[in-house]
This record gives structure tokens, sequence and C-alpha cells, in this order.
């Protein structure tokens, strides 16, 4: 039992989440013709943006967009606000990356919980935004965009 204890030890990490804000949502149903039982694929689209407030805060914004090529049954768009800290060890450049990159992980689940809600709302079975593999889309990420240059 010991050993369990310490594979989920907590390592404090440079950057901390301090603060969580709903900044926007939008969301609206559609009249959809035509509704059968199969899938329709969505367009999950995230983006993150970042504000350094002063040498120990940075607000990092997260936009996530749910959207659809055709037939789109709903449309939802929401905005989150993070304020992270940092221990003082870090500069201007690593903060800001660090805390864009913690961003995703961190404000994804107030994310999650409202799409699932607004969704339900509408009249649909909720739906759940996928969970992530932290590490690897990091890594992923980070090649790709190694590639592209």
């Amino acid at each position: 039992m010991e050993e369990v204890w310490n594979y989920y030890r907590l390592i404090r990490f440079n950057i901390q989440l301090e603060e969580v804000e709903l900044l926007k949502m939008e969301c609206e149903k559609f009249d959809v013709l035509n509704i059968t039982d199969e899938p329709v694929p969505l367009k999950l689209n995230l983006e993150v943006r970042s504000s350094l407030k002063n040498d120990s805060f940075v607000e990092v914004f997260l936009r996530v967009t749910i959207d659809f090529d055709e037939n789109k049954p709903f449309f939802v768009r929401v905005v989150y606000k993070g304020v992270f800290s940092q221990n003082g060890t870090l500069n201007e450049e690593d903060f800001r990356s660090q805390a864009e990159d913690q961003a995703v992980p961190l404000l994804l689940p107030y994310v999650r919980e409202y799409v699932s809600d607004a969704i339900s709302r509408m009249g649909y079975s909720p739906y759940y935004l996928p969970t992530m593999d932290v590490l690897q889309s990091l890594s992923n990420n980070k090649q790709n965009s190694q590639n592209e240059e």
C-alpha cells in the first residue's frame, strides 16, 4: 500500500493555477431536418492566449469552439480565464510558455462541464469533450511546430 501512496506523491510545479473565471459562453440550438441516429462529426477547436500581468502572474485564456460542417444541431463557444502564479524562478518567456502549456489540461475540465450541461439542456444527450494525454499532446505539438519550421 505504501508504494501506491508514493506513486501519487505530489510534486509542486513551477507554476500554480490560482483562479478560474468563465468569461464568455455562446450556444445555439438549430432546427435540423432529417435527423438520423448516425453520429455527426464535429469540429473541436481550442485556442490559447496569454497576458503577463507582472513577474508573478499571467492570465491565460482558453477558447473552445464546437461546430459542425453541415446539419449542425448546435454551436457552442466558451472562454475561460486562468490566473497562474510562479515561484519566481522563471523568466517572462518561460513563465508564459509553461502557463499556456498547463492551461488546456487544467481549464478543460471546466469547459467539459459547461459543454455537457449546455448540450443536455438543449435536449440532446450530453456530449463529453475527450480527455487528453497532456504529455503526448505537448510532445506532438512541439514536433509538429518543428516540422513546420
